[in-house]
């Protein structure tokens, strides 16, 4: 149970939470381990994060960002 649940999402901020999601399980999570015995830094999420275009994910969309507001936002890093 969170103490602050988030508020709900809608169907463009599920999308960028949904991407972020599938992201860390499939590409983050099977690396952490050997990042943290080797204590080294997760050059491939970086690489990953830009393949994706979740990089700039709360760079507005007139920057060449993905937009997503605060909400969206602090969902995806959840994910992550």
């Amino acid at each position: 149970m969170d103490a602050l649940p988030l508020p709900p999402l809608s169907g463009d901020q599920a999308e960028v939470v949904a991407r972020m999601a599938d992201l860390a399980r499939t590409r983050f999570a099977p690396r952490a381990a050997r990042h943290d015995a080797e204590s080294s830094f997760p050059h491939e999420n970086y690489r990953d994060l830009h393949a994706a275009g979740l990089l700039p994910l709360a760079v507005p969309r007139a920057y060449g960002g993905v937009g997503a507001d605060p909400i969206a936002y602090v969902h995806a890093l959840r994910e992550m």
